[in-house]
């Protein structure tokens, strides 16, 4: 992006002043954007390197490691950039119990809790008279419908019936 801009500025001034012949304010205005007003160390770093012809510049010797880019998009950057991890859809799961009267709904929520699955968050549980809402976030390609059924239907002695109520792919 940097390259691109200067590539520009490159083209539009070819040799001369941003005005024409002699330097104005437009020229004031463009070095400030460029170097920022007020930098002297980098208005003296770079008046000195443009001191140097190309060839000069190329023959130096160094310490054989070419210093990281300082500019966030440059190509050097995005090939050293750690590669970004693939999101993994997740679904947000809406699962209602009707439980057996007289059960223990905080008992269920605890022995539903224990189950061990992989790609599975348990979110909330919410209880109201006979009813049990439960609130999971699943990795659907780890937990099916199926599998959140199981999970509620299979407590025969406090669930009488179960229904997957919402499934909704959220992004993260």
């Amino acid at each position: 992006m940097v390259l691109e801009v200067v590539s520009k500025i490159e083209k539009a001034l070819k040799g001369k002043f941003c005005g024409g012949d002699e330097p104005n304010k437009d020229d004031v205005l463009l070095f400030n954007e460029l170097l920022g007003e007020g930098n002297i160390n980098l208005h003296r770093w770079v008046k000195q390197m443009t001191s140097y012809t190309e060839s000069e510049r190329k023959s130096w010797k160094g310490a054989g490691q070419v210093p990281k880019s300082i500019f966030s998009n440059t190509a050097a950057q995005e090939k050293d950039a750690a590669p970004e991890k693939p999101k993994i859809p997740k679904t947000a799961v809406v699962a209602e119990m009707t439980c057996k009267a007289g059960a223990d709904l905080k008992k269920l929520e605890s022995l539903i809790k224990e189950i061990r699955i992989s790609g599975l968050e348990w979110g909330t549980f919410t209880a109201a008279g006979t009813k049990l809402t439960w609130k999971p976030i699943v990795q659907e390609s780890m937990v099916s419908k199926q599998d959140i059924m199981d999970m509620t239907n299979g407590f025969a002695n406090y669930v009488e019936s179960s229904q997957v109520v919402t499934w909704k792919v959220i992004t993260e």
